[in-house]
């Protein structure tokens, strides 16, 4: 009976650390991919034409202008460039309120 509890108490652990585990890869790659979603140098050096270049180069168009800055062109290439990261982070919210509440409380 002593080795059961032994093996019930090493699998609870492990659980622990899996969730824990989880919680921290999860939270790297949203960190990750909207790091490298926003990449705009990178891009900027690599590509040579226009159809080439991501949407998040677009913006930037219409932001250096010479005369003015066309505000409703730059909003509407700018809303559709964060869509992906906004559903990424929906999609992982549970996790980032777990790591918050688990880190919380004390063991």
């Amino acid at each position: 009976m002593h080795a059961f509890t032994r093996l019930k108490f090493g699998y609870a652990c492990a659980e622990a650390v899996v969730l824990l585990l989880i919680i921290g890869v999860v939270t790297a790659a949203v960190m990750r991919f909207q790091s490298s979603w926003n990449d705009f140098l990178w891009p900027l050096l690599v590509t040579r034409t226009d159809e080439m270049r991501p949407i998040q180069l677009g913006p930037a168009v219409f932001s250096h202008s010479d005369i003015e800055v066309q505000w409703n062109y730059l909003m509407a290439g700018t809303a559709p460039a964060t869509l992906p990261t906004i559903a990424l982070f929906l999609f992982a919210q549970r996790y980032f309120v777990e790591g918050m509440a688990s880190a919380g409380l004390k063991g």
